[in-house]
């Protein structure tokens, strides 16, 4: 069984079978433990930047997560950025 047979779940499943989903937990935690699953990417970049993300993300550009960061100069810029919204088609 591969790892993301053990994320997906029906919810016919859950809610017929909780032991099924207690042994796929355990299954998926022993994967963990022994380093069979890589842990999602992280990056941090400073909230300045927070338009290049969303139109990163927007892009479909971004693998794992973006974390956002104020730094000590990013509060005291009075700069100041409007995010835009997305495109509505």
């Amino acid at each position: 069984m591969t790892v993301l047979n053990l994320l997906l779940a029906t919810h016919e499943e859950v809610v017929a079978a909780p032991a099924t989903i207690q042994r796929r937990a355990h299954t998926l935690m022993a994967l963990a433990r022994a380093g069979k699953i890589k842990p999602t990417p992280m990056k941090e970049e400073p909230m300045a930047d927070v338009q290049k993300w969303i139109d990163e993300l927007r892009a479909g550009k971004v693998v794992g997560r973006i974390v956002l960061k104020n730094g000590g100069d990013a509060l005291a810029s009075p700069q100041r950025r409007s995010v835009r919204p997305a495109p509505s088609f």
